[in-house]
């Protein structure tokens, strides 16, 4: 199967659990694509750019791990409405 094969056109729509989408602003393999994901998804969504300021700049945030967990952790307590784990 062909590169071609393996797109989210007509998908994406079709997700209906909220989704955390994450930009790095130097990612050389995927630049553009998070904000595609998030313009097609209908679902409850957030998009998150992570910088050079906070060192999350590069392909899946490896420069500030710590940080990208943090928003990632953040984002689920907030989405399944958890406090310390528990249901709130």
């Amino acid at each position: 199967m062909t590169e071609e094969g393996y797109t989210m056109d007509g998908i994406a729509g079709q997700i209906q659990c909220p989704c955390l989408v994450m930009e790095a602003e130097a990612d050389m393999f995927f630049r553009g694509q998070p904000q595609q994901i998030f313009n097609a998804l209908q679902s409850p969504k957030q998009l998150v750019h992570f910088t050079s300021e906070d060192g999350a700049e590069n392909h899946c945030q490896s420069g500030a791990l710590a940080h990208k967990d943090e928003v990632v952790f953040n984002w689920l307590d907030e989405t399944l409405k958890l406090r310390n784990g528990r249901k709130v």
